[in-house]
């Protein structure tokens, strides 16, 4: 009994190192293809200053593999041309509401687009409503197998402008119901963890982001100017959107080098 107790603590401590030590190890269950030429030129017919005013959070579930590839997804909107992208877990949804707090104070421009899958968007729904009483607006709030989401109010804050209510036909999704008011659809080939990289997803994010981005006025003094940057990097670098590329350096002529005397 007691080797056994010792084998199963071990067992134990292994699996709790490869959560630790592996995440996104399951990544690769459902990859995500580059952005198509046509999902892509919406985007980029806008300008850049518009495309960097708005601010994409991903929340994740309870997937510490990352079996849905929502980094891979991440990844995916920054080449769609949206640099302002930042990705967490669940537990990471208090610093997301303070990050759009001072987002709204510093850039009164900003546009924002939240996004969970399975718990993460319950954790989505809650920034809303957190920060609804300073007057913040959701511009597009995307939840992606949210099969405990209720049909109700509280599960559609009045601050957000268009709610997409993504599930899947088979698994534990067939708990999950259709909300009022929202952009209901079932994707049918796809289990639970498809559903944030399924193509229809992925589809409707290219069109509401470019949606979202022409929204945001443009002057005359931003067009073609860089996104503008998103505040000082310190220790929750993380979860923030990476910094912009340096810019390459100017190349340097070789010396000349004096001829030999004959």
């Amino acid at each position: 009994m007691t080797r056994h107790g010792g084998r199963t603590r071990r067992l134990g401590a292994a699996l709790a190192a490869l959560l630790v030590a592996a995440p996104g190890c399951l990544s690769f269950l459902h990859p995500v293809d580059p952005p198509r030429k046509d999902m892509v030129e919406p985007c980029a017919a806008l300008p850049r200053c518009c495309r960097g005013h708005v601010y994409f959070f991903l929340v994740h579930g309870a997937d510490p593999f990352d079996a849905a590839n929502l980094e891979g997804l991440n990844d995916w909107v920054r080449a769609l041309g949206f640099p302002k992208t930042y990705y967490g877990q669940m537990y990471h949804y208090p610093y997301f509401e303070g990050e759009i707090r001072r987002i709204h104070r510093e850039d009164p421009d900003a546009r924002f687009v939240l996004m969970g899958f399975s718990l993460g968007a319950n954790m989505v729904r809650n920034i809303a409503r957190d920060v609804k009483d300073e007057g913040i607006d959701i511009d597009l709030m995307v939840y992606c197998g949210g099969n405990s989401l209720a049909n109700d109010p509280y599960n559609r804050p009045e601050n957000v402008l268009k709610v997409v209510h993504i599930l899947t036909q088979n698994g534990s999704d067939w708990m999950g119901v259709p909300l009022d008011g929202a952009e209901n659809t079932r994707v049918t080939d796809v289990y639970h963890f498809g559903s944030p990289t399924h193509l229809y997803t992925r589809e409707t994010l290219a069109r509401e982001l470019a949606d979202v981005a022409a929204r945001v006025p443009a002057t005359a003094d931003e067009m073609g100017a860089a996104p503008p940057a998103d505040g000082p990097r310190d220790e929750w670098d993380f979860l923030k959107p990476a910094p912009p590329p340096a810019a390459p350096a100017e190349p340097v002529a070789p010396p000349v080098m004096p001829k030999a005397e004959k």
